[in-house]
């Protein structure tokens, strides 16, 4: 009967790796490399005809060649995530609702599509290879 507290007499007692502290762990300088980044930050995708959800956990670089007007959907967006889209083809490609800041889609172009997540909003940078 009563109230029972647990904790633990050395909490953060047995870490192991390149990393420091008591209590707050500190990562050391240097240690993050591109092989210890998640797929979702160094992966090419091609996205095929009528993949229309662009997964954010999935890739950093999206490629796709539109075959008919598209309206893309995104998943797994984080706060903070960056994306980079090239897609060409004669047709109209509609984003997520969001902020253009730069650019516009230009059809039978190649257009590089960078988009940041920010917890809230989209936000589109588009520019054309010429």
């Amino acid at each position: 009967t009563g109230a029972v507290t647990v904790t633990s007499s050395s909490p953060n007692a047995t870490h192991t790796g390149e990393v420091t502290g008591a209590t707050a762990l500190t990562i050391a300088n240097d240690v993050i490399t591109g092989d210890k980044l998640g797929t979702q930050y160094k992966t090419n995708v091609v996205l095929t005809s009528g993949q229309n959800n662009i997964d954010f956990e999935a890739a950093q670089v999206f490629t796709k060649t539109l075959d008919a007007d598209t309206t893309l959907t995104f998943s797994n967006a984080q706060t903070g995530d960056v994306k980079v889209f090239y897609m060409a083809g004669n047709y109209a490609l509609t984003l997520p609702s969001g902020f253009v800041i730069n650019g516009e889609w230009v059809a039978d172009e190649t257009n590089v599509i960078q988009v940041l997540y920010t917890g809230s909003v989209y936000i589109y940078s588009i520019n054309q290879f010429v």
